[in-house]
């Protein structure tokens, strides 16, 4: 499968390859990254949209591009609000507490268990210490103009802040320090029998987009697929091969489009990292790749290349559930 860059959690602070992912990072930012600090979340007993939290000072800036910041991807718990019962995000908390007491030993995922054994992975992943983190995560950091509380005059300014938030995830990707795909298995909120987890992830277009620009991004850090406190694997690089983008599922149609423009700027700024660092295999390999990430998205003329698939639906920023 084609192979990533990667930048360990021990190279991401003060080194001079680390302010380039910092300069790279902040050029994709169309809007601040704001995050909240481990401390602030793990007090929470309930998700409050980003406007909230940062009018009370829980969301913050991020001052120090050098700083642990953790990725959050998830799929919402509802079409309106992403946990609204605090279910998902107690699993990260109680994941985060116990990697703050003892070492947190991740197994492999399915498609490197299967295809490498049990030797498919030479070392442990690196895993931050979490006491000074920052937790990003759509709910907390993009603005969310359908959330309680937002009278009209307020909407179309949040509207705009969310698009902007929107086009700046590869920034916030690029900027992170690890990448956690939090996906526990639970009943959706707005649904008597239908149930979330890693698959349903899977199917998630927003989901696979936020994954597909981690693999893209200049320095791919650990990914880390989290059930529970002590349920977590390391998601290798080649389980994002077989979902693409444009074949999961939207509740928006329309957000396909502006993805595929998003989608060919990382794969064409891949493809010229590839190229300047003389790593012609990689590139080439993703090179052949590129109509088969691409399927499924609008091309210019508005209409979907390749053939499509059925798929579940996705979380992504904005409350794409």
């Amino acid at each position: 499968g084609l192979g990533v860059e990667h930048r360990t959690h021990s190279d991401h602070g003060g080194c001079v390859a680390c302010m380039a992912y910092a300069e790279d990072a902040l050029s994709l930012m169309k809007y601040p990254m704001f995050v909240v600090p481990c401390g602030e979340f793990m007090r929470m007993t309930q998700a409050r949209p980003h406007q909230e939290l940062m009018a009370s000072g829980v969301a913050v800036r991020v001052a120090d591009m050098g700083a642990v910041v953790v990725f959050v991807s998830h799929e919402w718990a509802s079409g309106g609000h992403p946990d609204p019962e605090f279910k998902q995000l107690a699993v990260l908390q109680a994941f985060i507490q116990s990697a703050q007491q003892r070492p947190i030993r991740a197994g492999m995922d399915m498609y490197t268990r299967a295809v490498f054994g049990p030797r498919g992975r030479a070392r442990s992943p690196r895993i931050p210490q979490f006491d000074d983190c920052l937790i990003w995560y759509d709910y907390f950091s993009v603005p969310q103009p359908d959330a309680d509380g937002v009278v009209g005059h307020q909407r179309a300014a949040l509207q705009a802040d969310q698009a902007s938030a929107v086009r700046s995830i590869p920034g916030y990707i690029e900027a992170a320090t690890l990448f956690i795909v939090l996906a526990p298995d639970l009943d959706r909120a707005d649904s008597l029998s239908a149930l979330m987890g890693y698959r349903s992830w899977k199917g998630r277009g927003w989901c696979r987009f936020e994954r597909m620009a981690h693999v893209l991004s200049k320095g791919c850090v650990s990914m880390l697929l989290v059930r529970g406190a002590q349920d977590v694997d390391e998601m290798g690089p080649n389980d994002w091969l077989f979902d693409a983008v444009g074949t999961g599922s939207f509740t928006k149609e329309g957000d396909k489009i502006a993805l595929r423009e998003v989608l060919e700027k990382l794969i064409d700024r891949k493809l010229s990292r590839l190229l300047h660092l003389g790593d012609l295999s990689l590139y080439r390999q993703l090179k052949a790749r590129r109509t088969l990430l691409l399927q499924g998205l609008p091309v210019a003329n508005g209409h979907l290349g390749q053939q499509r698939h059925a798929a579940g639906g996705s979380a992504g920023a904005g409350g794409d559930a």
